[in-house]
């Protein structure tokens, strides 16, 4: 159900979230250390340090931080960028302009995106990685 891009989004700000007492941390010591390929990440970071999550600084010491406090970003903040989990369910699943009543999917999707909804809610990137 989530895109590669939220997970590898969680676990680079994971791990600069772990590791933002050491200072910046290089884009690709992240790569390294989550398993997450270079490119991607780099896609992935410049969607983070758009959205002020991650801020980024070139040259000697500098690297990638947190944009915030890690116990004021929510974990859902971070899956919202990649992940559509504000969809409306009277929506077509399919994408079809109109909609002629729920199909079968409705009835499995609407329930999981919900659920991973609550999941999520409240999670702080502070609370994943302690």
């Amino acid at each position: 159900m989530l895109s590669k891009s939220a997970r590898y989004a969680i676990r680079a700000m994971a791990y600069v979230a772990s590791h933002q007492k050491d200072g910046a941390v290089k884009t690709c010591a992240i790569a390294r250390e989550t398993d997450v390929p270079p490119d991607f990440l780099v896609k992935v970071v410049n969607r983070l340090v758009q959205e002020g999550l991650l801020l980024s600084r070139r040259g000697a010491g500098g690297g990638l931080t947190l944009g915030r406090p890690a116990d004021e970003i929510g974990v859902d903040q971070v899956f919202s960028l990649f992940v559509e989990l504000d969809c409306e369910f009277d929506e077509c699943f399919w994408g079809k302009a109109t909609c002629d009543g729920p199909c079968s999917m409705h009835g499995v999707w609407a329930p999981a995106v919900r659920g991973m909804r609550r999941a999520i809610e409240g999670l702080t990137i502070e609370s994943i990685v302690t």
